[in-house]
């Protein structure tokens, strides 16, 4: 459905804009030469920049590619990308060669023969991705296969079941394999296992499959009861990434399952993990740890929290909404890279089967941090021992275009809510600009607090005031004339609007500045509304935040590409 207000548009942030970008990516970040294997590292510095396979490249990386490859297509419409999007479903699926339901690596010179636990969750992602996509029965039977290849290979405890090392080689779970980095020893509850729930859930949701069901709960146990990777208040330490991507399945699994007392417990989950990072949306790679892994950000951190905070928002806890919000609109679009112009040009080097030289910035742009700082897309860096710096882990350049994804899926909803009637509103959650099947949102923030809704439909319509505005200041308009509304929690709200209509939502926007310690350091940050338009001190290598066209009390204007899939990937 083409947006339907006919002339151009405020330049506001534009989701479809960064997942265009993300497509160069996740086309561009393939070797050609190895069936489109994915290089999970990629150095910018020194001269010249490197991408490097490593042991993730198969079902981790893979997988999160052919997801966001799906994931970014359906939400602008693009063309491009169906021989990578075919190439890489192709890569990931050989990975069942052992035909026992576990996605294996092949051996190579990186890389051993093996299940490693951490990929079937990105498998599985990518799998019910593809079941959405189309509802076809081949995606059925893969997630059947793993959900019932996982459940096989669990050890059965009396109250939970483990997985009990990184890795399955083909003969069985052996305490005395060395399957390489990331492959040996003991398995970490959430990062082996917790992380694949909220793939195994939304898989339960579509194909109502009990043997996933009971998967999923044996998993939580395992996290909550049998190893305890979580406080009773929802503390953790360790991994951020894995342990909030559990929090995210175990609110799915709830709100499956109807256990209010556990979603309550992810509340404080999210809660804690919130308290360890900044309201713009950084958060820690690793939790109470005093190296660089505590000081930089992976990407893959703020997908998780983007996840959970939907689904508690959509849980009930609708104060949830403005965190998101202030997530997406800072750190997870900061996080991508949108420059090249700082990266070094001068150095050539030839390929090598492990390695490539050839115009790699240029092919990783759209591409997310891997270990960001606050003001810098260049973090904690982990330097190798051959001088490479650590600047991309292409984990976090799969996990930015879900996160993308879900903030797009769920900024405009059409459903029934708990509030006394049965008739489907049109929910406005969040103030991006973006067009649907039911109205088309115009945002002018952070310029100015103005948000337009144009019908398309029939229906009552909810708007979403932010947390920071004054709702003495609201006022909304039908077609230029002032209308009354009625508050229900944060949402202005009007009885029935018809198709065609011009919806105004208008109030007063804030300036204001603060003062935080992120990671150890000290910033200031400047917001206008819920958006950073400023830190300091500046970041040195790539700085972000460099905002200050945000301060105008205008948004410039600009032709608007907005696309409505008809198959919309409900994640």
């Amino acid at each position: 459905m083409p947006m339907d207000i006919d002339h151009s548009q405020p330049a506001t942030l534009l989701l479809e804009d960064h997942a265009r970008l993300a497509i160069q990516h996740l086309r561009g970040n393939l070797d050609r030469q190895q069936g489109y294997l994915p290089y999970f590292h990629t150095f910018l510095q020194p001269d010249p920049a490197e991408a490097r396979h490593d042991f993730p490249d198969w079902g981790d990386i893979g997988g999160r590619y052919w997801n966001g490859l799906m994931l970014m297509r359906s939400m602008t419409g693009s063309s491009e990308g169906d021989e990578e999007e075919a190439a890489l479903r192709k890569l990931v699926l050989g990975g069942f060669s052992e035909r026992d339901g576990l996605n294996y690596r092949p051996d190579s010179p990186w890389s051993k023969h093996d299940a490693l636990m951490f990929d079937q969750g990105r498998v599985l992602l990518a799998l019910t991705t593809w079941y959405m996509q189309g509802g076809n029965r081949e995606a059925a039977r893969w997630i059947d296969q793993m959900l019932n290849g996982l459940s096989r290979v669990a050890v059965k405890h009396a109250t939970y079941w483990n997985f009990p090392y990184k890795a399955y080689p083909p003969a069985g779970w052996d305490a005395d394999y060395d399957g390489g980095l990331g492959a040996i020893g003991a398995a970490d509850p959430a990062y082996d296992a917790g992380q694949w729930l909220p793939a195994i859930v939304r898989s339960v949701e579509l194909t109502g499959s009990e043997t996933g069901l009971e998967l999923a709960r044996q998993i939580i146990s395992w996290n909550l009861h049998g190893f305890r990777v979580f406080g009773a208040d929802g503390s953790f330490g360790g991994h951020f990434h894995s342990r909030m991507a559990t929090v995210a399945g175990v609110v799915r699994f709830a709100r499956l399952t109807s256990d209010l007392a556990l979603i309550e417990w992810a509340r404080r989950a999210f809660d804690f993990a919130r308290s360890q990072g900044a309201e713009f949306g950084w958060f820690p790679e690793i939790v109470e740890h005093t190296s660089a892994f505590s000081q930089g950000c992976e990407t893959c951190c703020i997908a998780d929290m983007v996840e959970a905070g939907i689904l508690l928002a959509r849980s009930g806890y609708l104060e949830c909404w403005d965190f998101v919000e202030r997530i997406v609109r800072n750190h997870l679009i900061e996080s991508q890279l949108r420059s090249i112009d700082w990266v070094p040009y001068e150095g050539r080097r030839d390929d090598t089967p492990r390695s490539s030289f050839d115009r790699v910035a240029e092919r990783v742009l759209g591409g997310f941090a891997g270990r960001s700082f606050p003001n810098d897309y260049v973090g904690a860096d982990g330097s190798f021992d051959d001088g490479n710096k650590y600047w991309m882990m292409n984990c976090c350049s799969g996990a930015g275009p879900h996160a993308l994804y879900l903030a797009w899926h769920n900024g405009v909803t059409f459903e029934t809510r708990d509030v006394g009637h049965t008739q489907r509103r049109v929910y406005v959650n969040l103030a991006l600009t973006r067009d649907t099947k039911w109205a088309c949102v115009v945002s002018h923030r952070p310029y100015r607090g103005r948000v337009e809704i144009k019908m398309h439909t029939l229906a009552p319509l909810a708007v979403r005031v932010p947390d920071w505005v004054d709702r003495r200041q609201v006022t909304v308009s039908r077609d230029g004339v002032l209308t009354p509304f009625v508050w229900e929690r944060s949402y202005a709200v009007l009885d029935q609007v018809k198709p065609g209509e011009l919806v105004t939502v208008e109030y007063p926007i804030r300036r204001t500045s603060e003062s935080v310690c992120v990671g150890g350091r000290d910033y200031e940050i400047t917001w206008k509304g819920d958006t950073v338009i400023g830190i300091s001190p500046e970041g040195t290598d790539y700085p972000l935040y460099r905002r200050s066209s945000f301060d105008a009390p205008e948004a410039p204007l600009r032709e608007v590409e907005l696309h409505v899939p008809a198959n919309e990937i409900a994640w």
